[in-house]
């Protein structure tokens, strides 16, 4: 699923994002939630920053983003 939203946190210690996202029509309200990510990502995003990225779950059925984009 296509996701767009603002960072809230940057979480290093658990390799994740707290992110604000908008609505996913059909599938998801919008809210704040915490969101898995590859360590790269968290050397590019900040708190405040807009993002765009494709959400889906991971090998162990939590919450990842991928190809997060500023």
């Amino acid at each position: 699923h296509r996701l767009t939203g603002v960072v809230t946190n940057v979480m290093t210690e658990r390799s994740a994002l707290m992110v604000k996202h908008d609505e996913i029509p059909g599938f998801m309200r919008a809210m704040t939630m915490m969101f898995l990510v590859e360590p790269a990502v968290l050397a590019q995003v900040k708190k405040g920053d807009a993002i765009t990225a494709h959400m889906g779950r991971n090998a162990d059925n939590k919450w990842i983003l991928r190809h997060v984009r500023v």
